[in-house]
């Protein structure tokens, strides 16, 4: 049986960096393929992220809003905690020439129903491919999202998740509902059909496993 095909879209903070360690051992124990990592802005610059995971570079600034940080950032200037790691060779050196949103929309077409796409950071890259390809989310096996904002309070299936919820969700910009948020129909008031599955908990021991397996560790 073929292992699921695997894109990472990342904006390469320090949370992202363990998710890509532990997709990476994955990769190596056959099973799952990494085929691309493709980078964002988010939690630092993109030029930044270049720097951490150099792949295929996406999206420098928010489509509709710009970017902007209001006192200290997060995850540091470098979205690495500002650690001050060795130096690296240069970005340039190790990107690839074609940009990530093209990259994605010739990886689905090539690989229909296939991919896995596994968006770490903001969507950015995700909505340009849309807008060039409006097919091209129904053409991906899977998507899955870090973050969010289910019960407002922060960011928030497989063998992984213990329990979940399947509900809608959709954008809502005509003010009746949210400010221009994410309205997620947690009581069913709008009565459409469930676009979306949230995790609401997790096998904590298989997660320790998991991290594990990630810095070269025994599964």
């Amino acid at each position: 049986m073929s292992v699921p095909k695997v894109i990472i879209d990342t904006d390469a903070g320090i949370d992202d960096a363990l998710a890509i360690f532990m997709a990476l051992a994955a990769h190596k124990r056959g099973e799952i393929e990494v085929i691309a990592v493709t980078t964002v802005h988010g939690n630092t610059g993109v030029h930044h992220v270049n720097n951490n995971i150099p792949v295929y570079s996406g999206a420098a600034k928010s489509l509709v809003h710009p970017w902007t940080h209001s006192g200290e950032m997060f995850h540091g200037t470098d979205g690495f905690g500002d650690a001050h790691l060795p130096a690296i060779p240069p970005a340039s050196s190790l990107l690839k020439p074609q940009h990530a949103v093209w990259t994605l929309l010739e990886l689905v077409n090539k690989y229909p129903n296939e991919i896995v796409l596994t968006a770490l950071g903001p969507l950015t890259n995700v909505a340009l491919a849309i807008r060039l390809e409006p097919a091209f989310t129904s053409r991906l096996a899977a998507i899955y999202a870090m973050g969010g904002n289910t019960r407002g309070c922060g960011d928030g299936e497989g063998r992984l998740v213990s329990t979940s919820k399947s509900c809608f969700a959709t954008v809502e910009l005509n003010g009746s509902l949210t400010r221009g948020q994410m309205a997620i129909d947690h009581r069913d008031l709008m009565n459409r059909t469930s676009n979306l599955i949230i995790m609401t908990s997790i096998d904590e021991q298989l997660y320790l496993r998991y991290l594990k397996m990630a810095f070269g560790g025994e599964f």
